[in-house]
């Protein structure tokens, strides 16, 4: 009986729970500016955790042409508080690209992910930004 009251929670979490103990609601960027390499910018990120929880988020900027390709990305560790926020972030647009390029004219957008642990299990949540101009 013991083995089985230790092995039913972990069969649960791991197997039958599909509840999503955070989530990223929204991500805005102000699209009424064009932006430039180097500028720093504001991100609107509606979340909700049912749980304090601790993890990793994963900022990743991508330029949306036909590859899709992620140009820049960066992880910061975090906690967060149960409950509905609207959090500001400023987050810096790279001046070159992950290859040491100039970061390209063109349309970017923001990937926000946040990995964290609940009961032992590894769970994600993710949401992008709308679509922005970065113009040199």
């Amino acid at each position: 009986f013991v083995l089985l009251g230790a092995l039913i929670p972990d069969v649960y979490f791991r197997y039958l729970d599909t509840k999503q103990y955070y989530s990223i609601d929204s991500v805005f960027v102000d699209t009424s500016k064009v932006y430039k390499p180097c500028e720093t910018m504001e991100l609107v990120v509606v979340r909700t955790a049912s749980e304090n929880l601790t993890g990793e988020f994963t900022f990743v900027l991508s330029l949306e042409d036909i590859d899709n390709r992620n140009v820049y990305s960066k992880r910061v560790p975090s906690t967060v508080e149960a409950g509905t926020k609207v959090v500001k972030s400023e987050q810096v647009i790279p001046c070159k690209s992950s290859t040491g390029k100039d970061l390209s004219d063109g349309q970017y957008r923001w990937a926000l992910g946040f990995e964290y642990t609940f009961k032992g299990i590894k769970k994600t949540a993710f949401n992008k930004s709308n679509l922005f101009k970065v113009r040199s």
